[in-house]
């Protein structure tokens, strides 16, 4: 399997506004995995 990489591409909501709040980006972080679901 592949390592995840360490930032990913978004699209931020910078504020309160229309289109010119929205901000194109390639450095945000990649979000860690969720952790495993408890089986009982």
């Amino acid at each position: 399997m592949k390592p995840l990489p360490q930032t990913m591409t978004a699209v931020l909501l910078t504020g309160h506004g229309g289109f010119d709040r929205l901000e194109y980006r390639n450095d945000v972080p990649v979000p860690p995995p969720p952790p495993p679901p408890v089986k009982f």
